[in-house]
């Protein structure tokens, strides 16, 4: 019996059996062909893992993505890969992940935009609400994650007080 996607049946057999679907909205497995001859031909779709044939996929967690039907067929959640540095993933069963904001980074896994934090040379808090990442005044730097203005001090061959000062208080050293 020729079945459509997303269906098998068994050898000999005149009638087509749905794959599993997972306990969450929407079909989790996907046939590697639209004629699957037997349930093992049902395998996890992008954003789930799982063993396929007759088990149930699993949403990828939080903070990972799992782009394609790879084939494998592996019961381990270390078929979802974690979102790389300066990307998130906040829902689960996804299939790509979000960009940080303009200057802003991530460790790894980031699970929420509220994960990424000001690259060096700027300064803020990135909130839900779209705040992004300052420019340090020029003449001044700072570190990686620096949350206030006033993390911005002199950069190298400058001196003086930095953003206490408003900036101003950055002189060029003299050699």
């Amino acid at each position: 019996t020729l079945c459509g996607a997303n269906e098998w049946s068994s050898t000999g057999s005149v009638t087509c059996q749905p794959c599993v679907k997972n306990n969450v909205p929407g079909t989790a497995f996907t046939s590697l062909s639209p004629a699957g001859s037997a349930q093992s031909a049902c395998r996890c779709a992008a954003g789930y893992y799982g063993a396929g044939g007759a088990s149930a996929c699993q949403p990828c967690p939080i903070g990972t993505i799992k782009t394609t039907d790879d084939g494998t067929r592996t019961s381990v959640v270390g078929d979802c890969l974690s979102c790389p540095v300066k990307f998130f993933s906040s829902t689960l069963a996804t299939t790509s992940c979000n960009a940080c904001t303009t200057n802003a980074f991530s460790a790894s896994r980031g699970t929420s935009i509220t994960d990424c934090k000001c690259n060096a040379g700027f300064w803020g808090e990135i909130k839900l609400d779209g705040s992004s990442c300052q420019s340090c005044p020029q003449f001044l730097t700072s570190a990686p994650n620096s949350l206030v203005r006033a993390r911005c001090g002199c950069i190298e061959g400058y001196y003086g007080r930095g953003a206490l000062d408003g900036g101003q208080a950055c002189v060029e050293c003299v050699a």
